[in-house]
């Protein structure tokens, strides 16, 4: 008899990765103090951001969630 090594993880079922980020969403919701909450909810949804000027008090925070649920794309920034 052969050994057999752990298996490999299954790859993600489709929506998957929605709910997961829904699910960091409530999360980050109750962590964010600067950031409206609009643009929370639309980086949730996956909706692209209005244009946000760069030097406004919430875009360090906001670019963080992003990173968070991997839609930093959906950022769009003017200076």
């Amino acid at each position: 008899m052969r050994a057999v090594g752990p298996a490999a993880p299954a790859p993600p079922r489709g929506g998957e990765e929605e709910v997961l980020a829904l699910k960091d969403c409530h999360e980050i919701r109750k962590e964010v103090v600067l950031t409206p909450p609009a643009l929370i909810d639309a980086l949730c949804n996956g909706e692209p951001l209005p244009w946000i000027y760069a030097e406004a008090a919430f875009v360090e925070e906001l670019r963080e969630v992003a990173r968070l649920l991997n839609r930093g794309h959906l950022i769009r920034l003017e200076k």
